[in-house]
């Protein structure tokens, strides 16, 4: 790792004898996260088809609030984007929702 911070010309060492598996690693590399990226994509688009308001949402966001779900608190920044009107919710302490405000 040193020599390639010293000389940064990537092709140079992967055609180098010592590394010549360094094309072949970060091919597979990038063919895994590929396939990691296509199963995300579709986990959440079966996400978006139960509940279609999830469709008003990004990727990224869709991802904070199903990482979040046990925490009634945490997902209340993403609700005008699910619900028309809906500002914040009143939460107890055992994170019930007692009521919505709009």
């Amino acid at each position: 790792m040193k020599s390639v911070r010293e000389n940064p010309r990537l092709i140079k060492y992967a055609e180098d004898f010592k590394f010549k598996n360094l094309i072949q690693f970060f091919k597979l590399g990038n063919k895994s996260f590929e396939e990691i990226h296509k199963a995300l994509d579709d986990f959440l688009e079966k996400k978006r088809e139960n509940f279609k308001r999830f469709y008003f949402l990004s990727n990224d966001e869709l991802l904070e609030i199903l990482s979040k779900v046990r925490t009634t608190f945490q997902i209340i920044p993403y609700l005008r984007k699910i619900f028309e009107n809906v500002e914040n919710l009143e939460i107890d302490a055992k994170d019930n929702v007692l009521s919505i405000i709009s």
